[in-house]
């Protein structure tokens, strides 16, 4: 199954090839973002409005993020759609697929996740509950692991729909880096959203 994390957070501890935006121009009114590693792709809509965010969308499931340009993609490899880093040592990963999961498949999905990212001792604290995002119910769940003697930590929002397919947004990094950023992760979740 697609959306197995398992060697997740081994990524976390590795430097990850990674660029970063370098400028934006206009072509044919609409907004291209210009990467460090001569990529680009387009900048469709600043959320929120008035902010310098990009939206990065799903090219599977119509659900979208905001970031700010200090989060830069990321090959994490693996079941990542798309992936990114900061520089306060956070990820973001996406992970769609066309299949629909019930609620408690969906559950369980991410209780395997959890189970196959940490040794069966070192799993702390998995809790799971619906969270309504801009008035979409998701399924977010919280847990942490010992990685030798780092703490990771992760949050993870899930949605499926029989018509739209399946995403999981993963957030994750040491305990100290989440709690450095708490504020950082908390707008990239206010920005989750499904779109037509």
């Amino acid at each position: 199954m697609k959306l197995i994390l398992s060697g997740i957070f081994l990524f976390v501890l590795v430097t990850s090839a990674a660029s970063e935006e370098v400028g934006r121009v206009q072509f044919n009114g609409r907004t291209i973002v210009l990467d460090s590693d001569k990529s680009w792709e387009y900048a469709e809509k600043l959320m929120p409005a008035g902010s310098d965010c990009r939206a990065v969308a799903s090219d599977v499931v119509p659900a979208e993020i905001c970031l700010v340009p200090a989060w830069r993609k990321t090959d994490l490899g693996g079941d990542f759609e798309k992936a990114f880093s900061s520089r306060l040592d956070l990820y973001i990963g996406l992970i769609t697929e066309e299949s629909y999961f019930d609620a408690p498949t969906m559950r369980k999905i991410v209780e395997d996740n959890a189970n196959q990212g940490a040794s069966p001792n070192d799993l702390l604290d998995l809790k799971q509950a619906n969270r309504d995002i801009n008035g979409v119910e998701w399924l977010h769940s919280t847990f942490s692991f010992q990685c030798g003697n780092v703490r990771i930590d992760m949050e993870n929002f899930m949605y499926s729909s029989e018509s739209a397919g399946t995403i999981q947004i993963a957030i994750w990094g040491t305990e100290q880096s989440m709690e450095r950023s708490r504020s950082e992760v908390d707008k990239v979740v206010s920005t989750i959203r499904l779109v037509n």
